[in-house]
């Protein structure tokens, strides 16, 4: 088992020509690292952007804080805390870019699996949860925003440790490889903070890239919000990273 390590980190990053600026602080164990960066304070370095990995979390939670169980020294379990330079309103897509930009670390380090991204923030391989991404806002004003973007990905996940969300599966399971986490989260600090600092300035490929690894795309869906219930058609996504449904009495 390669543990996780600061220094190993900051290397591959290099290797990635980052220049990015960035705290990084690995954790034998936390309650979970988005709730470590809410309190965490770094007034003495100042850099703006700062990385927590762990090796298990004690309370991890996905969206409707759904319990994600963190098995020990296997799994990828890390936030960042960044500042992005617009207003929370206009943050909507923030959640499917980091997804983007996650198939494109995997890409780079030539994890060739056809990954699918379930609106708006699981990652799949043939229906089977790989990851999720978790965004919280700290702080906004009008010209800037401070989130916190959680990451949880099955790395080393065998078939014989659980997750309340099932069916689960891990890149261990899928390529019998296993791999170094510390090399992973390197190439995922690079292509996400990389892709949320300027998303602003997306490419006009987003949607195409987005329409690639759409898993809802064409398939019947039921989507409730609070009392009301819509059932028809998923069909992508508009410029706000809203879910587009067409109904049966197409609207």
């Amino acid at each position: 088992m390669i543990l996780l390590n600061q220094h190993t980190i900051l290397q591959n990053l290099k290797y990635c020509k980052s220049t990015l600026p960035v705290e990084i602080i690995c954790l034998n164990e936390v309650d979970s690292t988005n709730n470590f960066l809410k309190t965490y304070s770094n007034k003495k370095n100042k850099i703006r952007s700062i990385v927590c990995c762990a090796e298990t979390q004690t309370l991890g939670r996905g969206r409707h804080n759904r319990i994600w169980a963190s098995p020990y020294g296997v799994n990828i379990y890390m936030s960042i805390r960044c500042q992005i330079n617009c207003a929370a309103n206009k943050l909507g897509p923030v959640s499917l870019i980091t997804a983007l930009a996650c198939l494109q670390a995997f890409k780079k380090l030539k994890i060739k699996l056809p990954i699918k991204i379930k609106w708006p923030n699981d990652l799949l391989y043939h229906d089977k949860k790989l990851g999720g991404i978790l965004i919280e806002i700290i702080e906004t004003s009008k010209k800037s925003t401070t989130i916190i973007i959680g990451i949880g990905l099955n790395i080393n996940h065998t078939p014989s440790l659980s997750n309340d969300y099932k069916p689960i599966t891990s890149l261990y399971e899928q390529t019998g490889k296993f791999y170094d986490r510390n090399v992973l989260i390197s190439s995922l600090i690079n292509e996400v903070m990389t892709a949320t600092l300027e998303y602003h300035h997306r490419s006009t490929n987003f949607h195409e890239d987005w329409n690639q690894a759409d898993y809802l795309k064409g398939k019947f869906i039921k989507f409730i919000n609070g009392p009301h219930v819509i059932t028809g058609t998923a069909d992508g996504i508009n410029t706000d990273g809203e879910l587009i449904i067409k109904t049966i009495a197409g609207e």
